[in-house]
């Protein structure tokens, strides 16, 4: 059997890696960690006439059986509120680069380890 687990959202630290020009609608790459403990890579901002600003999970693609492109998370959040947190963290991390204002700095505690080997400053 299994069990189903409940939490809240955990605490989520955005970093824009990289932003692109005004021409492209590819607006950013960015990092997430996730609660103090999870670091996932090449999420990317994009803007579009219809959507404006969203963002997209790191993804792979490959041709399936029927020659087409296939897209695949390779993660992603497993609710609609785990989604929205983190997409409006990394939104709310690019507007802050594009307007040059400094990055927040994080409330969360961190206790017994370090973020050394992670990919922030």
């Amino acid at each position: 059997m299994s069990k189903e687990y409940t939490s809240s959202n955990p605490y989520i630290k955005v970093r824009i890696d990289k932003l692109f020009d005004d021409e492209s609608k590819l607006k950013a790459f960015a990092t997430v960690i996730v609660g103090g403990t999870y670091a996932a890579h090449g999420l990317k901002v994009f803007k579009s006439d219809e959507k404006g600003l969203f963002v997209t999970m790191p993804s792979i693609s490959y041709v399936n059986r029927e020659g087409e492109t296939v897209y695949k998370d390779q993660f992603h959040p497993v609710t609609k509120v785990g989604y929205k947190t983190i997409k409006e963290a990394v939104l709310e991390a690019y507007r802050i680069k594009v307007e040059g204002k400094e990055e927040p700095v994080s409330e969360y505690e961190y206790e017994d380890y370090t973020l050394l080997d992670l990919p922030f400053d």
